[in-house]
């Protein structure tokens, strides 16, 4: 299968477009770090400690996943895309080689690399298939692939006829509660809620950090509550709980407490939630009796809640004491893939 990543290569100032576009390569650093196939692919914990040791003052567990992501699940033939800061253009290319660590580099860049034939070097900011702000270094960009697709160009085959490789279904990663992946910032908040002139931007950055802190929190504890006996899988949805008698696919939205930031999230929801059962859903999960559920960290108003059950999307929000609630109409549409209610709640 066919993955989609974002490698953001370079420093702020960096000047990064020979190292990787005429070398043909994607890199990052960490070479303090050593190399990343010592570690072992289920050993995240080893890789904390060694991002630590390196470099105290980042947070290990964002560091570990960054190198995870680069040196074990990036594969030959995935597609990778490159912003470059100085002339403002993305890169997008296959990767066409496997992992390669080099002690010594002559530029910080080529210490972990991956070789890559760039097959568009001239799409621009405005043309950005992804979103440009608020993400980290290596990330999933499986939920864009069709639109970045549109961008890609045909390419020669051996008898010289122009041909692409049809984008392959999703599949879904198989997880437990406490193997959830650390998942970047939701992009469409990312992309949504970007600073104005008179920002303080280290106050912006930590409020990203800090909801995306909290989206993985939601996520893992609504994981812990769902994972009796049923099977769960992430990708590019949050959340999907497969049971013997369905699938409860499930979105995590967090709440700021303002009515805009409500009516932004439920509409993110809903439509991410369609989007998905419509054109995402995994080869497992077809032909598999399918509920919704929105999943929010505080309690969203009556008109919502109705509006959404009134599209068959269940709505489950954590009460005060962290408990997960429901209303019995939601909860009639989560028994039915044969998961349990969640605490009831008369609805409005």
């Amino acid at each position: 299968m066919t993955n989609y990543w974002v490698v953001r290569a370079g420093r702020r100032g960096d000047n990064i477009e020979d190292v990787v576009q005429t070398r043909g390569l994607i890199g990052i650093g960490w070479a303090g770090v050593g190399n990343l196939r010592k570690f072992k692919r289920d050993d995240m914990e080893s890789l904390k400690r060694k991002v630590h040791e390196a470099d105290p003052d980042e947070r290990a567990g964002l560091g570990a996943r960054i190198l995870h992501r680069f040196g074990h699940e990036i594969e030959e033939g995935d597609i990778v895309l490159t912003p470059i800061k100085s002339t403002r253009t993305i890169l997008i290319g296959r990767v066409t080689g496997d992992y390669l660590f080099n002690a010594q580099p002559e530029h910080y860049l080529l210490t972990n690399t991956r070789a890559v034939d760039w097959l568009r070097t001239d799409v621009s900011y405005d043309e950005s298939p992804i979103p440009l702000n608020g993400q980290l270094a290596v990330w999933d960009a499986n939920g864009y692939a069709d639109d970045i697709e549109l961008l890609i160009p045909e390419e020669r085959s051996s008898d010289g006829h122009y041909t692409r490789e049809q984008p392959r279904a999703p599949t879904a990663r198989k997880v437990t509660a406490d193997t959830i992946a650390l998942r970047v910032l939701p992009a469409e908040w990312a992309s949504q809620e970007q600073p104005d002139t008179e920002t303080d931007l280290r106050a912006w950055r930590d409020a990203i950090a800090s909801r995306t802190s909290h989206h993985n929190q939601l996520v893992q504890a609504f994981a812990r509550i769902s994972s009796a006996n049923t099977e769960l899988s992430e990708g590019v949805f949050d959340l999907a709980a497969l049971t013997p008698s369905g699938v409860l696919l499930a979105e995590m939205k967090t709440l700021d407490g303002t009515l805009e930031d409500e009516r932004r999230q439920v509409r993110y929801a809903v439509g991410q939630l369609l989007y998905y059962e419509g054109l995402c859903l995994p080869d497992e999960f077809a032909d598999k009796p399918l509920a919704k559920a929105a999943v929010f960290d505080k309690q969203p108003s009556p008109e919502h809640t109705r509006w959404m059950e009134g599209l068959k999307i269940a709505v489950v929000w954590q009460d005060d004491d962290g408990r997960f609630t429901s209303t019995p109409e939601s909860n009639q549409l989560i028994e039915s893939v044969g998961l349990p209610p969640f605490t009831t709640e008369e609805s409005a």
